[in-house]
């Protein structure tokens, strides 16, 4: 229902997006991980018509997005970051104004709107003036107007920011529902919130799609390779500047530390190392009391792929 092919995007000398190619089918909710201005917003403006890419192209349920007619937007829904809010109006007002432009035929306004407001859970503020509202339930007002026309494509732009848990899960809730049978694409810093409702993610870095998988899949892939390993018998000072020279140890981080006893989290090349360092670490004459394999979380697998610390 989504298809990028090679998008690009470049302001002047500044490329913020760089030939990002991928695919979203029906029933997928996909969580589009990445740091500030790597190139999410940029690719959803791009997705949903608001800005044209300078190279490239994208479609949605098989309509071109540079079509002139632009006939992909009735398939379409979108929230920004921002919600298009209108504080004056009252809910009802605002909704029902979708409804027109959006084109529902005025026979069926009514029950569009009441099934957009009883998934939102905007009944009970039907008759208020949005500026009136919480942000939690703007937020909610902003997904009825998303999804009134029922697409059967969801584009949510940080849908949670700035909410509290209770509302999250209200949100967390609707992005299930609506992806059991569409195609759903958000993005979010909250790590766990994509690992609660994504099928699958998508991670860009610095404009470019550098990893596209299940969240099992992610972990296991970036998890096989780090390890906590736990010594005594040496101070760990001596211990640390020995262990990080070892070949194979990418990265080494100390966790825990006593007088003669020390713990620490290591990133290895492959599994073969640590059979080579549990070896290294008897013939020092140090006492191996730890040596486990630690399972990996989309923070991990976050910081991997986008330069963090490992």
């Amino acid at each position: 229902m989504i298809k990028a092919r090679n998008l690009s995007k470049s302001y002047g000398p500044v490329t913020a997006l760089h030939q990002a190619s991928f695919e979203i089918g029906p029933s997928e909710i996909v969580g589009f991980l990445g740091p500030n201005g790597a190139g999410k917003s940029t690719t959803m403006k791009i997705l949903t018509g608001f800005i044209a890419p300078t190279a490239g192209q994208a479609w949605i349920a098989n309509q071109p997005v540079d079509d002139p007619s632009e006939s992909f937007r009735r398939h379409i829904g979108y929230l920004p970051e921002t919600a298009p809010l209108y504080p004056e109006m009252s809910v009802y007002e605002f909704l029902l104004f979708v409804c027109r432009i959006r084109q529902i035929a005025s026979t069926a306004r009514k029950s569009a709107l009441e099934r957009a407001s009883e998934r939102c859970g905007l009944n009970d503020v039907l008759n208020k003036s949005i500026g009136a509202l919480s942000k939690g339930y703007r937020q909610r007002v902003g997904l009825a107007q998303a999804i009134i026309h029922e697409p059967s494509v969801l584009i949510l732009d940080e849908p949670t920011s700035g909410l509290d848990p209770n509302q999250v899960e209200d949100i967390r809730h609707l992005v299930r529902q609506y992806g059991q049978k569409n195609t759903v694409l958000f993005s979010s810093h909250i790590l766990a919130e994509v690992d609660a409702v994504a099928t699958r993610i998508l991670v860009i870095d610095q404009g470019r799609i550098v990893a596209d998988d299940a969240p099992h899949a992610l972990t296991a892939q970036f998890g096989h390779s780090r390890y906590i390993l736990s010594v005594t018998g040496v101070s760990p000072d001596v211990f640390l500047n020995w262990v990080c020279q070892q070949n194979g140890v990418r990265h080494c981080q100390s966790i825990k530390t006593g007088p003669n006893d020390v713990r620490v989290l290591l990133s290895l090349q492959d599994t073969s190392i640590a059979a080579t360092l549990t070896r290294s670490v008897i013939d020092q004459n140090w006492d191996l009391q730890e040596l486990s394999r630690e399972k990996a979380d989309l923070e991990t697998v976050f910081r991997s792929l986008t330069g963090g610390p490992k």
